[in-house]
């Protein structure tokens, strides 16, 4: 028994399909992190909104206390 050696032609459709293989991959992690980055920035707001609501009601706690200290 004996294992044929790879043509030029073997080596050159394996390179190609490796290659087309390593776009796609390429392209989905660029998708992906693009995905990320919008669900970080939505998440950002969110959090910038809850801080602030979070803010307006500890002054409506805290100001009726405060006024007559100064």
């Amino acid at each position: 028994m004996s294992i044929s050696q790879p043509t030029l032609e073997d080596v050159w459709r394996l390179f190609q399909e490796t290659d087309l293989l390593l776009k796609q991959q390429s392209q989905e992690a660029e998708r992906r992190s693009q995905e990320t980055n919008r669900q970080i920035k939505e998440l950002d707001k969110q959090i910038g909104r809850l801080g602030g609501a979070w803010g307006g009601f500890v002054e409506d706690l805290v100001t009726p206390h405060v006024k007559g200290c100064f």
